[in-house]
């Protein structure tokens, strides 16, 4: 009606809004009449459920109380427990669970769906994400990315699969018989994309120092070699230290721990240098995205009869891969958006106040939350920065419940000599460790009002 008042014309009105011109005139002619634009009443029966109802219905999914050894509501679960319990929608509501469905979907909400994620852990996940980064962006040559893929199953379908057909999904065996299972060893090479793969019976840092002594000596560049690789214990021991001393022809320094070991690893005043991923940071590693490539062209739904026939058939898809679809894989994302959205995760958890959020991980969380605000002040907005504060400021009661949940399973592992021993050794570790996180938790919250405080000092000045 606003175009038509503008004297625009009908044909141009029905193309600009997407709609036929017939609709254009019945509403400009209804307008006229003085009926409005309101829409008139339809016939046919009365909605069934009220407003209400769906209220009702939305608000049952959005809690996450389930009955007892439920991990979570479905929509039968929620059909039958409507039924059982009439109070909770009104006594003369009965509803199905394609209703449910309904209600639901009108308002966008799929609680059936769900998807993995994985918080950061590592205090100093940024720095070492940024690194990654970079040696992505600037290693043009001799970048190689390498892990294990272990414990993947020989299995046998005792029946052989029924193939596609007009208007028919190809059929696949459910049962199958397992014959055992193999690991592999792959190192990826970046800029052209192949890969060099050995199937090997286990994954001790004996086996995997032989493969990589081959790998190494496949490549036939006398320039540096860079390896990105994660912190898997086999990684990083003397054993791979002395090996990659002698294909790099230099003597092994006196090496105390395993951050001296890896540090010697990284270092790059010799030809080998390994880059560590940090911890909860495997997706960084480019070699498994090829993983779930040969996973899902070379095991889902394969049948064999041995370790030795699922052997072949990876061996035989790393030669075909490398023959005909090798590419260079190109790395092109860069992380911004993650610690805005780490800050959030942990903002989140502390308002719900999450009951499965343990002394450990909060402090790892605020261990990360502080090098977050040391390091990477601005890029985090100042509205989430603001926010968290004041979240950890009105939490008071479930922090300090955090705290006194720490108890004797987290020492679990601790050895002594005699059960008195040990129990006092535990006791005194819970104590150390809830005067830590509350030093911790208090010293955190001076930090974020400090330095929110002076943001703003800085913004009065400017």
């Amino acid at each position: 009606m606003a175009l038509y008042q503008n004297n625009i014309e009908n044909t141009h009105i029905a193309r600009f809004l997407g709609c036929h011109i017939q609709t254009v005139r019945t509403w400009v002619e209804r307008f006229g009449s003085n009926h409005g634009i309101d829409d008139r009443a339809r016939a046919g029966a009365k909605p069934k459920f009220t407003a209400d109802t769906s209220q009702r219905v939305i608000a049952f999914f959005c809690q996450f109380q389930t009955l007892p050894g439920y991990a979570r509501w479905t929509l039968s679960t929620a059909c039958q427990y409507f039924k059982v319990n009439p109070e909770f929608l009104g006594e003369d509501v009965v509803i199905s669970r394609a209703s449910i469905h309904r209600l639901l979907g009108a308002h966008a909400l799929r609680p059936h769906r769900f998807r993995y994620f994985l918080q950061l852990s590592d205090p100093n996940f940024f720095t070492k994400m940024e690194h990654i980064i970079g040696v992505y962006a600037n290693v043009r040559k001799n970048l190689f990315c390498f892990d294990e893929c272990t414990g993947i199953q020989a299995l046998e379908h005792i029946a052989p699969r029924v193939p596609v057909a007009p208007n028919r999904l190809e059929y696949r065996e459910v049962e199958y018989i397992r014959h055992g299972s193999v690991s592999v060893f792959s190192v990826l090479e970046v800029s052209t994309g192949k890969t060099f793969t050995e199937v090997i019976e286990d994954h001790t840092a004996t086996t995997i120092i032989e493969v990589f002594k081959r790998h190494v000596n496949t490549v036939s560049s006398t320039e540096a070699l860079h390896y990105i690789c994660d912190n898997y214990a086999s990684h990083s021991t003397i054993e791979v230290c002395e090996a990659v001393g002698e294909l790099c022809g230099v003597g092994v320094p006196e090496l105390q721990g395993v951050k001296d070991r890896r540090k010697w690893l990284a270092s790059t005043d010799k030809r080998i240098v390994f880059h560590f991923l940090p911890c909860h940071g495997s997706w960084l590693n480019l070699i498994e995205n090829w993983f779930g490539i040969m996973k899902k062209n070379c095991l889902d739904g394969s049948s064999v009869r041995s370790k030795a026939e699922l052997s072949k058939n990876i061996m035989d898809f790393n030669n075909t891969w490398n023959q005909q679809y090798a590419h260079p894989f190109k790395w092109s994302y860069d992380g911004k958006e993650l610690r805005g959205k780490t800050v959030r995760k942990l903002l989140y958890w502390l308002q719900e106040e999450s009951s499965s959020m343990t002394g450990k991980f909060l402090g790892k969380q605020l261990k990360l939350m502080t090098n977050l605000i040391h390091d990477d002040w601005d890029k985090v907005s100042e509205h989430d920065w603001s926010r968290l504060a004041s979240t950890i400021g009105a939490k008071h009661e479930y922090l300090s419940f955090i705290v006194e949940s720490i108890n004797s399973d987290v020492f679990k592992n601790t050895k002594a000599k005699t059960p008195q021993e040990r129990a006092i050794k535990i006791s005194n570790k819970i104590e150390d460790a809830k005067r830590e996180l509350r030093e911790m938790i208090s010293s955190f919250k001076i930090l974020i009002d400090i330095s929110l405080a002076n943001m703003m000092n800085c913004e009065k000045v400017a």
